[in-house]
């Protein structure tokens, strides 16, 4: 296994006080209710991969070896602000073997400062005109 799904239920991002999506993302991996979070991570990949090659991921694949997490900011307000609180919020179902780590990959178009630490990530360094 590459990633572990944890079973996870429920996912969420904050960033501010707006939320990514507007309604936590609900899944049940054991039910193969995912097709919510597969179709958004497919529906990035087809717009700025290749459109000969998409996205290279099966649903089978994303439920047992890439649970991928896709949150979109372009819709969000984020001007006028140098830090931003980011928030990442997931419900698992069961408890997790010792050792176990998530990761975030951020992609902007924007340049920025990223911090990290004690679960929470916030911008912290922004210039005005890059946002």
């Amino acid at each position: 296994m590459i990633f572990d799904n944890c079973d996870v239920t429920e996912v969420s991002l904050r960033i501010r006080n707006q939320q990514e999506p507007a309604e936590n993302l609900i899944m049940n991996y054991d039910n193969n209710q995912i097709g919510r979070v597969y179709h958004r991570l497919w529906s990035f990949m087809g717009r700025y991969q290749n459109i000969d090659t998409g996205l290279q991921i099966s649903q089978r694949d994303f439920k047992t070896l890439y649970p991928i997490y896709y949150f979109s900011l372009n819709h969000l307000d984020l001007s006028k602000h140098s830090v931003v609180d980011v928030k990442f919020q997931a419900t698992i179902g069961t408890v997790p073997a010792a050792g176990i780590r998530a990761v975030a990959v951020l992609l902007s178009d924007k340049n920025m400062i990223l911090e990290g630490g004690g679960g929470r990530m916030r911008i912290v360094d922004a210039p005005i005109e890059n946002l």
